[in-house]
């Protein structure tokens, strides 16, 4: 994914990694990619040992969860609006059952409906004010063909450009 970087081929990611927060390697453990505790991870910032879900399969409760501090509860917290949860991934209900403060949840398998999504809820009269989204596209090539190949390298392309269509979306709404 570096060199799509440094050759101009991700512009949108670029934009983020220059004036947000950004990473490198979303894991929360470098020979792991398992989803569930990353993404516990990353939405608490607690590792593994800290947050206690060590497995990528859903639980069906999310009891290991529900008393962690994290994102979706500070924002709710602020009083600043709607926290949204644009979902990929059929286990990312896991998230959606648990007590944390996600007042809009959406799942969709394809980034392009993932965006529509995303475009309807903000053109709604309760807009996201904190919202996380994950695209499938990099996650499944990844998983299947590792992040060295072709399909996994057009598939960061094309997150890319779904994460440019988001940028459109906000700056239509001013």
């Amino acid at each position: 994914v570096g060199s799509l970087l440094s050759d101009g081929r991700l512009p949108n990611l670029a934009k983020i990694k220059a004036n947000g927060a950004s990473t490198d390697n979303a894991r929360i453990d470098y020979d792991s990619s398992q989803t569930l505790p990353t993404h516990v991870s990353m939405f608490t910032g607690l590792n593994v040992e800290q947050h206690r879900v060590k497995d990528d399969k859903d639980p069906g409760n999310s009891k290991a969860i529900d008393d962690l501090e994290n994102i979706f509860d500070v924002v709710a917290d602020a009083n600043i609006g709607d926290t949204c949860f644009f979902g990929s991934k059929d286990k990312f209900e896991f998230f959606e059952r648990s007590s944390w403060s996600i007042t809009h949840y959406d799942y969709n398998k394809d980034g392009d409906d993932t965006v529509d999504s995303v475009r309807d809820k903000m053109n709604s009269k309760d807009p996201c004010r904190f919202a996380f989204v994950h695209f499938r596209e990099p996650d499944k090539a990844g998983h299947s063909d590792g992040p060295d190949f072709k399909e996994y390298l057009r598939a960061v392309e094309l997150a890319d450009e779904f994460v440019g269509q988001i940028f459109k979306i906000y700056k239509d709404l001013g």
